[in-house]
């Protein structure tokens, strides 16, 4: 017996469930898998960044030192030089040569306060872990954020299978009944359908 119309419409529509089916499950599964090389980056970055920051530290921290010998070295010399009766000028040349060696060889002059008395630690890590991030990734959190869009992404194409799996449902109850209920059921189908594939399209395009 020659197939009817309805049920050519049915059968088409089953078919292009199915196949919206795959493919959905398909970009599920390319989800999750993004979501594991997203969490690797981060926990990569996260780790270059901890190295990072513990390596400048001691870098910032042994100028820090370098400093605060030039500071003795140079507040020597300058109390040689406001009270002359306690050394000799040949004292303070080598005490005043010694710091500003130190200052030219071993830290950062632009990190001197302008009275020369305190050395800013801090602006000196931050400034060399931006350097370093320039060269490295050091940025974890958008790693992380990237692996929980992943992760929703994942999640709603999942959620999305059982929309198509209520139109197959529909679509194939309609093509088994011979009354015109079927047509609601056809109805049902087609609306969960393009439901389901207006999902998956604003999850491709938007996460």
């Amino acid at each position: 017996m020659k197939p009817t119309r309805f049920e050519v419409f049915s059968s088409v529509m089953i078919a292009i469930v199915s196949i919206m089916s795959a493919l959905t499950a398909w970009r599920a599964n390319a989800a999750s898998i993004q979501v594991g090389d997203a969490d690797f980056d981060g926990t990569a970055a996260s780790i270059r960044a901890q190295e990072a920051r513990i390596y400048n530290s001691v870098l910032a921290y042994q100028h820090y030192h370098a400093f605060t010998t030039y500071y003795r070295y140079n507040s020597l010399g300058d109390k040689l030089f406001e009270t002359p009766e306690i050394g000799s000028p040949r004292e303070r040349s080598e005490l005043w040569g010694v710091a500003h060696g130190l200052q030219y060889d071993f830290f950062n002059s632009l990190y001197l306060a302008p009275d020369g008395r305190n050395y800013d630690v801090d602006r000196e890590i931050e400034e060399l872990l931006a350097e370093a991030n320039l060269t490295g990734d050091l940025n974890y959190l958008q790693h992380f954020d990237a692996a929980d869009a992943y992760r929703m992404k994942g999640s709603y194409l999942t959620l999305t299978l059982f929309v198509f799996a209520i139109s197959f449902f529909f679509f194939a109850v309609g093509q088994a009944i011979r009354n015109t209920l079927k047509y609601l059921f056809a109805i049902a189908g087609l609306v969960s359908m393009m439901g389901g594939i207006c999902a998956v399209l604003v999850l491709e395009f938007m996460v």
